[in-house]
C-alpha cells in the first residue's frame, strides 16, 4: 500500500474567487501534504505524488510529468480521439436520443485514458471498473472504501505487467510506443520515475482523466441543448468552439473543489483557520464570483476570453492540471459539431 489515511475532524471551505486563488498561489501556507480530499493521505515515503505533493518533490515530478503532456504528445492523440468520438455517435445517432453520459461521455474518456497511457483494448472495460471503484472509495462509505483498494491493487499489478513488458522492450532496442507509460519511465528531465511513482502517477491520470472529463464532456451537451440561443450561437461561429469550451468548465466546473491542510495559524477572509486545519477550495464557486464574471450565472459561449482566462475550473498556481490539453481536446471535435445538432435529445 502506498499511502494510508486518517480522518479529518473539520474542515473550512472557501467559495469567494479572490480568496480561491490566493491560496492556490501561496503552498507554503496552503501546502497539498495531505492530500486533495477531506482524509489525509501520508505517503511512506514522505513525498506526495503530483497533485499531493510539495516543493521541493512536486517540481521533480512534474518536470518528468510534463514530457507527456506537451502539445505535440497530446496532439499526436487527436485524430484517435476524433475517430472514436465518431464511432460512439455512430452507434446512437439514428435512434435519436442517448444517454450521453452513459454512451458517449465515459466511453470516450476511459477510452482515452486507457490509449494514453498505453492499456490495451482488451483491458478498457477493467479500467473502466478500476476507475469507477477508486472514485466511489471517495464517498466516505465503508464497503466502497475496501472496494476501491482492491481496485488500486488490482490496477497497480497490472501496470506492473505492463512496466516490466515495456522496460523489457527497451532494453531489446524495440521502437519506444508513444504514451504515457514510455513518457515517464524514458524521461530524460533529470532522474526519472520509480516505479511505485509511476503507478501512483497512472492512478492519478485514472481518476482525475475519466471522471472531470466526462462530467464535463456531459455537462456541455446538455448546456447546448438547453441553451438553444447560444447554441445557434456556435452553429454560425464554429470558431468559438474553443471559448465555449473554457465556458462549459467555468459555468459548470467538473471538480468541485480540492483541499489543502493551513501550515500554521492563518486567516482566510476575516477567519481565524487554525494550523493543520483542512482548507477546501471550490472552484465552482469561485468561477461563479460576480465580482469576476460579468453575470456569472449567465452561460455564454461568446464570453470575453479575459474573463474566462480568469477561471480557475484546471486549478491554478503550480498544480494547474497537467492534462488540460487532453481534456481540451476530448472536449472539441474541430471537423464536427455533430453531438450539438438537433437529433440528439436528452
Amino acid at each position: 500500500m502506498l499511502f494510508r489515511s486518517r480522518p479529518t475532524a473539520e474542515f473550512w471551505s472557501v467559495f469567494r474567487w479572490e480568496d480561491c486563488v490566493e491560496i492556490l498561489q501561496n503552498p507554503a501556507r496552503f501546502p497539498s501534504k495531505d492530500g486533495p480530499g477531506p482524509e489525509r493521505l501520508v505517503p511512506p515515503g514522505g513525498e506526495g505524488m503530483l497533485i499531493w505533493a510539495d516543493e521541493p518533490a512536486h517540481i521533480r515530478q512534474r518536470r518528468i510529468a510534463v514530457k507527456a503532456f506537451t502539445p505535440r504528445a497530446v496532439d499526436r492523440q487527436r485524430p484517435w480521439i476524433e475517430a472514436t468520438a465518431h464511432e460512439l455517435i455512430d452507434g446512437f445517432a439514428d435512434s435519436g436520443r442517448t444517454d450521453v453520459m452513459a454512451e458517449f461521455s465515459i466511453p470516450l474518456t476511459i477510452r482515452t485514458m486507457a490509449h494514453f497511457v498505453g492499456v490495451g483494448e482488451d483491458r478498457v472495460d477493467d479500467f473502466w471498473r478500476w476507475g469507477s471503484g477508486i472514485m466511489a472509495a471517495f464517498g466516505g462509505d465503508t464497503d466502497a472504501a475496501a472496494g476501491g483498494f482492491a481496485a488500486i491493487q488490482e490496477l497497480f499489478a497490472y501496470l506492473g505487467e505492463l512496466i516490466g513488458a515495456l522496460l523489457a522492450a527497451l532494453e531489446s532496442g524495440n521502437e519506444p510506443p508513444e504514451d504515457v507509460l514510455t513518457a515517464l519511465i524514458t524521461s530524460d528531465s533529470g532522474a526519472g520515475f520509480r516505479d511505485d511513482e509511476i503507478m501512483m502517477a497512472c492512478l492519478q491520470l485514472v481518476v482525475a482523466g475519466f471522471e472531470t472529463t466526462s462530467t464535463a464532456l456531459t455537462s456541455g451537451v446538455h448546456l447546448l441543448c438547453s441553451h438553444p440561443g447560444e447554441r445557434a450561437k456556435l452553429a454560425e461561429r464554429p470558431e468559438l468552439i474553443g471559448n465555449a469550451v473554457e465556458e462549459i468548465i467555468r459555468y459548470a466546473t467538473p471538480l468541485e473543489g480540492l483541499f489543502r491542510t493551513a501550515s500554521a495559524d492563518t486567516e482566510i477572509a476575516g477567519v481565524a483557520v487554525p494550523a493543520d486545519a483542512k482548507v477546501r477550495v471550490m472552484f465552482c464557486s469561485a468561477n461563479r464570483d460576480e465580482r469576476r464574471f460579468t453575470d456569472a450565472h449567465s452561460f455564454q459561449v461568446d464570453r470575453d476570453p479575459s474573463e474566462l482566462n480568469r477561471h480557475i475550473g484546471f486549478g491554478h498556481g503550480i498544480h494547474t492540471c497537467l492534462g488540460r490539453r487532453l481534456a481540451q481536446t476530448e472536449l472539441i471535435d474541430r471537423k464536427s459539431t455533430r453531438l450539438n445538432s438537433s437529433h440528439i435529445t436528452i
